[in-house]
């Protein structure tokens, strides 16, 4: 039975933990790509790291409110039903926005035909290192701006959408598909005739070797 959609208690730390590790779970499973199964590995490694408070404070905005409706239907999907339950505990401390720069190649109603949020970093709701974990909401017939990212990525859609690489064409990305992004090659995704709902992990090599300095300074790259 998929939870009611509430605010998370003061066990924050349990709940975001239970997020990861079944991300970690989820990602494992996945032979998308051998790559896709090292970013699982330092998922289920930040499940168990020491946490501390993000800097998120709770906001909400009008494309949020598709978000029960898509969760719903990413329930049903085989394997996907305890991720679509964490989230709906975690969502309501989410602080969505959207990016104002529309970039380059973008369609649709950009920017505000889509939101994000952080989860899991310095700008989520609990900083955990090195790994960045958010989730990303498109109205349809929207498409991003050409992404460059310094970091290695990782996507799971929890809806349908597509992306693309590089010079490739657009690729169909189905409910419970992944796809892995090497640093800073250029992609983007769209959404079709339904909202687009994806999960994205972003691993900072260099606070994994240097996490003072990324602390302290500005080499962080998320």
């Amino acid at each position: 039975m998929l939870w009611k959609r509430k605010a998370a208690s003061g066990a924050l730390t349990e709940a975001v933990s239970a997020f990861l590790g079944n991300l970690a779970n989820l990602l494992a499973a996945s032979r998308s790509n051998p790559k896709t199964a090292a970013m699982a590995t330092r998922i289920a490694a930040a499940a168990k790291a020491k946490s501390r408070k993000g800097e998120a404070a709770p906001s909400q905005l009008p494309l949020c409110a598709s978000f029960p409706m898509l969760i719903a239907n990413a329930y049903s999907h085989p394997g996907l039903d305890r991720l679509s339950s964490d989230l709906l505990v975690i969502e309501p401390l989410l602080n969505w926005s959207c990016r104002p720069a529309a970039g380059t190649f973008h369609r649709g109603r950009w920017p505000d035909g889509h939101i994000n949020a952080v989860i899991v970093g310095e700008a989520g709701i609990e900083d955990r290192g090195a790994i960045k974990i958010g989730v990303s909401l498109m109205a349809p017939h929207v498409q991003t701006p050409d992404y460059y990212k310094p970091p290695e990525g990782m996507y799971l859609a929890m809806t349908a959408g597509r992306y693309k690489q590089g010079k490739s064409s657009w690729v169909d990305l189905g409910v419970g598909e992944t796809f892995y992004n090497e640093p800073n090659a250029k992609h983007a995704l769209a959404s079709d005739e339904e909202p687009f709902l994806v999960l994205w992990a972003l691993w900072d090599f260099v606070f994994e070797r240097y996490p003072i300095a990324a602390m302290t300074g500005h080499h962080r790259f998320f």
